[in-house]
């Protein structure tokens, strides 16, 4: 079971406490100067006398610049003086903001006049300079979205492990509060900057300020994401896991019940569901910390009436060469968790049920293996498994189209496929560009790396985006004919002998993880001489593109 450990509450002062710093240090690094800039659009203008100015070095670990001086201006025939020069308090290096700022207000004192921006309502209050930064804000970001997020996320995974004085495991909460938290900053961050300095900065034929609009669509994506994750989770509850074994081991069996009673009226009896069992591994070093997927299977969900609620019950067989959790080898540390989904894509208009919750799995103990109580029937198993072969024809049938008419079989893997993903990725990748361009020529050189991955991008979604492969197999002749095209245009054909069904292969081009969920992308190639040539790219999933090969081996041969 998981218990409260001495980890547990480090980990909530620890993240709440790299949270709060990440907070602060974004309040005086870019909150400060963002109030200032909001504030500021509403002031008046007018002229005054530049009397001293200087630009200023300070040397410590690094050498940072600011501009000091003092100025006079008249409002109502009252004359008021002072010496605040920009929105930005302090100095830095971000930049030549500073000495941009100096030559331009040199040029001004020059002329015997300078530009005065202050409060009507208060004319004590006034500067010389609003300049939106985005060199500046990028910085107080990439801060607060690195260093916040991951004091959230220690903050949000330490809470999860709270347990269960029932002996039952709650589940795993969406991340919807966390999501929705900084969707609301980027949101109303973005919409009151938008709002109030935008129209003055495209006045000024600063039409890169249209970047700002960024920020509350991204905020507004993530809030609407967390609200419909929480509407899904109130919908059935906590829904606590009652583990059978409670203390399940290495080697033996790990099962459970988990109880739903709320949100039954809308619980759809036509969707199957399966269990997916977990162990990540996290691999640490003194630079980075990297998690991956060391083990996973999948089971039939057994769903039953109880009382007054569903019971959903499961059962797995633990190998005997997995790792417990928090053992750790070679600086290897692995954990456990299972989750409940959907078997295949539930179409339906009932929200399905998923959940997932944290287990241990503890070390074996000798020959003794802890069994469960819980028995899932062999023609349940055998159903669950054809069940899973149909979704995976379904699935390969659906991303490679293919026709067998006889004599040709057709084979089609057409760039429609990627086309959302495709956009997406165009479309991000040209706002980091787009931010990289703006910062490098604000002189902050950390832009190139934002300039670099946003092309990056870019170019990789636009190959995909245009990529099509279409393939004619001539089964008298035992002839393959792949035509591979870019936006219409043939980029190479092959003709190829077809021998015998080990000429045909899988390799995995790459792979995401998300949490406990791993999607794996596959191309299926052909053997021509030694070289292999791709028939099918972009097939998401491993038994889809099984399921491809092997189709294809069953018209061939």
């Amino acid at each position: 079971m998981v218990s409260k450990s001495k980890s547990s509450r480090a980990g909530y002062w620890f993240g709440g406490g790299l949270l709060a710093i990440a907070l602060l240090i974004f309040y005086f690094t870019g909150g400060k100067f963002i109030s200032m800039y909001v504030q500021t659009a509403t002031w008046s203008t007018t002229q005054g006398q530049l009397h001293t100015l200087d630009l200023k070095y300070y040397s410590g670990e690094t050498t940072t610049s600011k501009v000091i001086g003092e100025y006079s201006f008249r409002v109502f025939g009252q004359e008021y003086r002072s010496s605040q020069i920009s929105i930005y308090s302090g100095s830095d290096n971000i930049g030549d903001y500073w000495q941009d700022l100096y030559r331009d207000l040199s040029r001004q004192k020059a002329r015997g006049a300078v530009t005065v921006l202050y409060n009507p309502n208060d004319p004590n209050q006034s500067v010389l300079d609003r300049t939106f930064r985005w060199s500046k804000l990028a910085f107080a970001l990439l801060f607060v979205l690195i260093f916040g997020g991951f004091g959230a996320w220690i903050l949000y995974a330490s809470l999860a492990g709270k347990p269960n004085p029932k002996n039952t495991l709650s589940s795993d909460k969406p991340a919807y509060i966390m999501l929705f938290w900084f969707g609301s900053v980027f949101f109303f961050m973005g919409a009151f900057i938008s709002v109030l300095g935008l129209p003055s900065e495209l006045k000024k034929g600063n039409y890169a300020a249209l970047l700002m609009l960024v920020f509350p669509i991204v905020g507004a994506g993530f809030m609407v994401y967390a609200l419909k994750l929480r509407r899904a989770y109130r919908l059935y509850g906590k829904t606590p896991l009652e583990l059978d074994p409670t203390s399940p081991q290495v080697g033996g069996q790990l099962g459970g019940r988990v109880l739903i009673t709320k949100g039954l009226a809308r619980f759809d009896h036509r969707i199957n569901y399966k269990a997916v069992l977990t162990c990540s591994e996290t691999r640490s070093n003194r630079d980075e910390s990297r998690s991956s997927i060391a083990w996973q299977s999948e089971a039939p969900v057994v769903i039953q009436r109880a009382g007054r609620g569903l019971q959903a019950s499961f059962l797995f067989d633990l190998p005997g060469t997995v790792f417990a959790s928090n053992e750790t080898h070679k600086s290897k540390h692995r954990s456990w968790d299972i989750s409940i989904e959907p078997l295949g894509k539930a179409s339906s208009s009932s929200p399905a049920f998923k959940r997932s919750w944290p287990v241990e799995v503890f070390p074996a103990n000798g020959a003794t293996k802890a069994e469960s109580s819980i028995r899932i029937a062999d023609s349940i198993r055998a159903e669950f498994e054809k069940q899973q072969n149909e979704i995976a024809d379904e699935s390969a049938l659906k991303q490679i189209p293919y026709v067998d008419d006889g004599r040709y079989i057709h084979l089609l893997s057409s760039a429609r496929r990627v086309l959302l993903s495709s956009l997406a990725g165009i479309t991000f990748g040209a706002i980091f560009a787009g931010m990289g361009y703006f910062t490098v020529n604000d002189g902050w050189w950390p832009g190139y790396f934002f300039l670099f991955i946003g092309a990056a991008t870019v170019i990789a979604s636009v190959y995909a985006l245009g990529s099509s492969i279409d393939v004619k197999i001539d089964k008298a002749a035992r002839i393959i004919h792949s035509r591979h095209y870019w936006f219409g245009l043939q980029t190479s054909s092959h003709d190829i002998a077809l021998f015998n069904e080990r000429q045909f292969s899988l390799k995995k081009t790459f792979s995401t993880e998300q949490g406990s969920k791993r999607t794996t992308y596959y191309k299926m190639l052909v053997n021509n001489n030694g070289k292999k040539i791709p028939l099918a790219n972009h097939i998401v999933g491993k038994e889809a593109a099984k399921a491809l090969r092997q189709a294809l081996v069953d018209m061939l041969f």
